[in-house]
């Protein structure tokens, strides 16, 4: 049922309820998700040193153009997947050619 026409004391019951059931619902994968991520987290060891995410405006940009190029790339090749892609910052070039040819890639599709 909606919450149209039941008044406001009906309309927050509704909403109440509906609240109830999304969280009732996704509880049990929240729980089993952090027992099965503390064993990972706990033997994780920190970060790696040389890789940072946290970069200077034209890291970024660069950065930014081998993501959206291997974004691309890898609809059509779906290899090496990962959500996060750590690259050394002494990479992050426009002489590299991952980034400069990503660069000069996006901005031959922005001009056609």
């Amino acid at each position: 049922s909606t919450a149209r026409g039941l008044g406001i004391m009906g309309s927050l019951r509704f909403w109440a309820r509906s609240l109830a059931a999304l969280v009732a619902d996704c509880l049990p994968l929240l729980l089993a998700a952090a027992a099965a991520a503390r064993p990972a987290f706990r033997a994780s060891k920190g970060p790696d040193p040389s890789c940072r995410f946290h970069f200077e405006m034209g890291q970024r940009w660069l950065r930014a153009c081998y993501m959206a190029a291997l974004y691309l790339v890898q609809q059509v090749w779906p290899q090496d997947l990962c959500v996060l892609h750590a690259v050394p910052v002494e990479d992050i070039a426009p002489s590299n050619w991952r980034f400069g040819g990503a660069a000069l890639a996006l901005a031959a599709l922005g001009a056609a």
